[in-house]
């Protein structure tokens, strides 16, 4: 997310403007690889935007080990003033191949899938398992759990119901 501070809570909303790494503009219209959330000033004076990269974009930088959008602000009551510098917004992109053990599973039982992920400095916003293609949670017998964020960690886990094993 963007967030800037010292804005008048009673004053015109700023104009939070987005860059994708090619350098071209975000639209709000691209409902299909972005959600953005530019929310008014709080009491503490701060106003926060929040661009979420949808998959269909996200699966464009898969190759990456992090991507950086720009974020600019412009003042909606003074229209001739400049917008702010660029601030380089960065995420870095982890993808985990799961490597499966030795582990034997009976016939029709619910077998559990389970990936912990190191290294951490704050819960995952969302976690994606893929046989081959995403696989959605409670479609076809399948059912995902991000876990919980501890010390740097979280697990996650995979049900996969007993006819599919």
């Amino acid at each position: 997310g963007c967030t800037i501070k010292d804005v008048d809570p009673d004053g015109a909303n700023l104009i939070v403007t987005w860059k994708d790494p090619d350098d071209v503009a975000v639209s709000s219209k691209d409902t299909t690889n972005y959600a953005l959330s530019q929310e008014r000033a709080d009491s503490g004076r701060t106003q926060l935007s929040v661009l979420t990269i949808k998959e269909p974009k996200m699966n464009k930088y898969l190759s990456r080990q992090s991507i950086t959008y720009k974020c600019s602000v412009k003042s909606s009551q003074y229209a001739a003033s400049p917008p702010s510098a660029d601030v380089l917004v960065t995420a870095n992109i982890i993808n985990i191949v799961v490597v499966p053990g030795n582990v034997e599973q009976l016939v029709s039982t619910v077998a559990t899938v389970a990936c912990t992920v190191s290294g951490l400095t704050k819960q995952l916003d969302d976690v994606q398992w893929s046989d081959g293609a995403i696989i959605k949670s409670g479609s076809n017998g399948y059912t995902i759990s991000k876990g919980k964020f501890l010390r740097g960690f979280q697990k996650t886990t995979l049900n996969v119901a007993g006819p599919q094993n």
